[in-house]
């Protein structure tokens, strides 16, 4: 049995049912994050110089993979942003940006107030292929309104969704 499922049989009789449904999905989440860790550490080769410090950031990394407002969105989506995380982990970078994950439910957000933009539109279909996979075969890509507009957004966006892990 899962750790998700016994969160819910044990506190079905306890907590209203949206507590309940947090808290299981917080820990299919950590099944998640710790799969990814895992995948990490695996590709790591046991006596090559610098491992064992690659290995303890990769570990680190966890308590940097908190959902947050990916808690409710697909496995998918929590799956990409637990992976980008942990590769900046892995190579040492700035783990406060916001990753792609992040930015692409900003998008989402932003979209359900009011209309994207053609590059806001272009840059969620590029997040959306990315993190999903695919887009539909008649899809039209948005265009930006100029070349590389949607990689400044998706800075922008970064900076602005950075936050401490």
């Amino acid at each position: 049995m899962s750790p998700a499922t016994k969160a819910r049989s044990c506190l079905a009789d306890l907590a209203p049912k949206e507590i309940v449904s947090t808290i299981a999905r917080t820990f299919e989440l950590m099944e998640i994050a710790e799969e990814e860790i895992a995948r990490a550490r695996s590709t790591l080769k046991p006596k090559v110089l610098g491992s064992r410090e690659r290995s303890e950031r990769i570990n680190q990394a966890f308590k940097a993979l908190m959902p947050g407002a990916l808690l409710n969105l697909t496995d998918a989506v929590y799956r990409h942003h637990c992976r980008e995380i942990i590769d900046r982990a892995d190579q040492g970078e700035d783990l406060r940006p916001g990753t792609e994950s992040e930015v692409l439910h900003m998008l989402m957000q932003t979209s359900l107030r009011s209309p994207l933009n053609s590059s806001g539109q272009a840059l969620y279909e590029r997040l959306f292929k990315n993190i999903v996979g695919k887009l539909p075969e008649d899809w039209e890509p948005t265009p930006e309104a100029w070349k590389g507009q949607a990689d400044e957004m998706l800075h922008d966006a970064r900076k602005r969704l950075a936050r401490d892990r």
